[in-house]
C-alpha cells in the first residue's frame, strides 16, 4: 500500500486551530505577531483593526480575521468578510477557507460549503477543503439536505474525484456502507497521494467497526515511520492512554473503544436542533446496530420505548441512568427491542445499554446523548426537562479539545474493549 509521507492536517483538528504561520504575513507588526504566538487573540484583533485604517494589505486583514476566528467572534467575521480590503483575502484560498470554517461554527452548513466548492473547483485535489466540505455534509440539517445534496451535485460533476468523495460521504451518511466504501476506493484509485481521501476512508473503517483496515489507513497516513505493530495508538489516541482513572473526565463516549462516530450538532451551536434547556445534547452518528455503552456508571432510573418499532415520536426510546451525584444521563434513538437493561439495575462505565437504531422522529441514524441537573423540583420518569436541564460535560478522551471545538469531529472512544465485533444491523 502507498504511503502518504506529509503528516495529515485535517478539519477535525482545523475547526479548533489554523496555523499560526498562515495568519503572520509579513505586513504584520513584531508586537502583533508576539501576541499571537502567545494566543492574546482578542488583543491581537484590536491591534490589527487599528492598522488596517492605515493599510489595506491583505496580510493585515487575512491575520485580522484569523484573530477573529481563534477568539471565537465568528459573527463579526462573517459580517466583515463583505467588507473591503477583506474582500481581496476572501478571494484567495486562505480567506476562503477561514470564512467557511467560520460559517461551519455557526452551524450554517450550507453557507459554509460554497466558499470550500469555490477552493475545489479551481484546484479538485486541494486536500484541506475537500476535508472540509465534507465536514459540512455531514453537519448538514435535515431539513437542508435535499437542497444541498442537489447543489454538490451540479458543482461536482467537474470532477470525477470530487464527485467520488462527495457521493461516498452521503452514501455513509446515509447507512450505506457498501456504497461508501465502493465510491471511497474509486477516490482513491483517482488520487492514491490525497490525504484527505485516506483520512476519509479511515473515518469510514474506525465508524463501521473495521481495525484492521482503520490501522492500515492510519499506516498510511503517518508514513514510513509507523508500522502496521505500531498503528494501534493510532487508533486509541497516544496522548489518552487507557485507564481507570476517571476522576477529572468521568465520562466516556458511548461506544466501543477503537471506533470513532462523527458528532453531527453541539452545544451552543447556532442551527443545532437542541435549544433551551437540551442545548448542550449531543447527536454521534451511529449506525444502527452498534452497540451503545454507558458513559458512565450509575443506577437505571427509568426506561422507555424498551420494544418500540419505528415511531413519529421525537424520542422513541430512552434509557435513563442516575449517576448518583445530582447528574443524569439520558440515552435515545435505540433499536427497537435493543435495550439490554431495566429499571432499578445497576449499570457500570462500558456496560452494553442497547444498540443504535432509527426509532422517533428522525432520519438519520444516531445516538442523542445529554447529560440533566436538577434545576427544580423533583423528577418523575422520563418528562423531567420541566425541572431538569442538560449540563456541558467532557469526555475522558476529549479532556484535550475546547468545548468549542468538538462540531464536525471523528471522536474515537476508549469505552470498554477494544475491537467489539459489530451489531446485526452492521454486518
Amino acid at each position: 500500500m502507498r504511503r502518504i509521507r506529509q503528516p495529515a492536517l485535517f478539519v477535525s483538528a482545523l475547526l479548533a486551530t489554523i496555523s499560526v504561520c498562515a495568519a503572520v504575513g509579513a505586513a504584520v507588526p513584531e508586537a502583533v505577531r508576539d501576541q499571537i504566538s502567545r494566543g492574546e487573540y482578542e488583543t491581537a484583533a484590536k491591534s490589527l483593526r487599528e492598522a488596517l485604517k492605515t493599510s489595506a494589505d491583505p496580510d493585515l486583514a487575512y491575520a485580522h480575521l484569523f484573530c477573529l476566528y481563534r477568539s471565537g467572534s465568528y459573527r463579526q467575521l462573517v459580517r466583515l468578510a463583505r467588507r473591503q480590503p477583506y474582500l481581496a483575502v476572501i478571494a484567495e484560498r486562505r480567506g476562503r477557507i477561514l470564512l467557511g470554517l467560520a460559517r461551519l461554527q455557526r452551524g450554517e452548513t450550507t453557507q459554509a460549503a460554497g466558499p470550500f466548492l469555490q477552493v475545489l473547483l479551481a484546484n479538485p485535489r486541494d486536500d484541506l477543503a475537500l476535508e472540509c466540505l465534507r465536514a459540512s455534509i455531514l453537519m448538514t440539517p435535515r431539513l437542508e439536505r435535499v437542497k444541498f445534496i442537489a447543489a454538490l451535485a451540479r458543482a461536482s460533476e467537474k470532477s470525477r474525484l470530487l464527485t467520488t468523495c462527495i457521493y461516498g460521504t452521503l452514501a455513509q451518511l446515509r447507512g450505506q456502507a457498501g456504497q461508501a466504501e465502493k465510491y471511497l476506493l474509486q477516490a482513491r484509485e483517482l488520487e492514491p497521494e490525497s490525504r484527505a481521501v485516506v483520512q476519509a476512508l479511515l473515518d469510514f473503517y474506525r465508524h463501521s467497526g473495521n481495525l484492521k483496515k482503520a490501522r492500515e489507513m492510519a499506516v498510511s497516513i503517518a508514513g514510513d515511520d509507523v508500522t502496521t505493530e505500531t498503528a494501534e495508538p493510532l487508533i486509541v489516541p497516544p496522548d489518552l492512554p487507557l485507564s481507570t482513572d476517571t476522576v477529572a473526565a468521568p465520562y466516556r463516549l458511548p461506544w466501543p473503544a477503537g471506533r470513532a462516530f462523527f458528532c453531527g450538532t453541539h452545544e451552543g451551536r447556532v442551527g443545532t436542533p437542541h435549544a433551551g434547556r437540551g442545548q448542550y445534547a449531543l447527536d454521534f452518528f451511529m449506525p444502527n446496530g452498534a452497540p451503545v455503552l454507558a458513559a458512565r456508571g450509575g443506577i437505571v432510573k427509568a426506561v422507555s420505548g424498551a420494544s418500540a418499532p419505528f415511531g413519529k415520536r421525537d424520542f422513541q426510546t430512552c434509557v435513563l441512568v442516575d449517576h448518583g451525584d445530582g447528574t443524569y444521563a439520558r440515552y435515545y434513538h435505540f433499536l427497537g427491542g435493543s435495550i439490554r437493561v431495566r429499571e432499578g439495575q445497576e449499570v457500570r462505565q462500558g456496560d452494553l445499554l442497547g444498540e443504535a437504531g432509527r426509532t422517533g422522529r428522525m432520519q438519520l441514524s444516531h445516538v442523542h446523548f445529554e447529560v440533566l441537573k436538577r434545576a427544580g423540583l423533583k423528577i418523575t420518569g422520563l418528562s423531567i426537562y420541566r425541572w431538569f436541564e442538560t449540563i456541558p460535560i467532557d469526555f475522558h478522551e476529549t479532556s484535550h479539545v475546547s468545548p468549542e471545538a468538538i462540531p464536525g469531529r471523528w471522536l474515537i472512544s476508549q469505552n470498554g474493549m477494544i475491537g467489539s465485533e459489530p451489531g446485526p444491523g452492521e454486518k
